[in-house]
């Protein structure tokens, strides 16, 4: 960790006051890991069918919970899907309003579009959510202000694999397997045909290790 932080810090360098604070408190304030020989999966960038619905299938052969975060515009075209994940017992965490890069949207919209997911997700499940995963890009001073209104806890991960979705369902499961310690938030996406065709090799691979899967809710 302290190596990380240390490259955090040098990429923050080229950036001005505003970003490094944020930055640094949203990352201090986020949660890496879980318990001793438990994982938790996670699936950002939801729904998308017919692929989120592939997924539940699969987790419910296995009995596994899991924890998706939800991109608000999404939820809104498949709130059947969104009603599923909450009905059969995974956790829900918000993962802004639209798939568009942070850096394309002013901090208004980034700000109040995490707003407005927590407020279409209240509406289809009952719920308000707790959990928060960042959408990709630099923190800013408009979503720390959010974060801390609505008590979101911040999810990060540690077991991730770049450009997942140019890969093999086997070159996924190779890598999770091979990077998943006690204690992982792995970080997969449940948009793609790669997950789907992967995801029962990852479960029964961790399980032959030990691992118990758990959703941050009850953390």
């Amino acid at each position: 960790m302290t190596s990380l932080i240390i490259g955090i810090a040098a990429f923050l360098s080229l950036f001005g006051l505003e970003y490094k604070t944020a930055f640094f408190e949203i990352y201090l304030q986020g949660e890496w890991r879980v318990g001793n020989r438990e994982v938790a999966l996670t699936f950002d960038d939801c729904p998308m069918e017919p692929y989120t619905s592939q997924i539940l299938d699969t987790l419910t052969e296995y009995n596994i919970k899991a924890n998706f975060f939800i991109i608000g515009e999404r939820a809104l075209k498949y709130p059947e899907v969104i009603r599923r994940i909450h009905n059969e017992g995974h956790s829900i965490g918000n993962h802004g309003y639209t798939d568009k890069k942070p850096s394309l949207l002013s901090k208004d919209d980034t700000a109040e579009g995490i707003i407005e997911t927590q407020n279409v997700l209240k509406k289809i499940t009952g719920v308000r959510p707790k959990l928060f995963r960042l959408p990709s890009g630099i923190p800013q001073r408009e979503i720390k202000k959010v974060v801390d209104k609505e008590k979101l806890r911040i999810i990060f991960t540690d077991v991730l694999l770049s450009n997942e979705r140019q890969k093999t369902a086997d070159e996924i499961v190779s890598h999770i397997i091979r990077n998943t310690k006690s204690g992982s938030i792995i970080l997969l996406h449940g948009d793609h045909n790669g997950v789907v065709k992967a995801l029962s090799n990852v479960i029964k691979g961790l399980e032959k290790r030990g691992l118990k899967f758990v959703i941050l809710d009850d953390q």
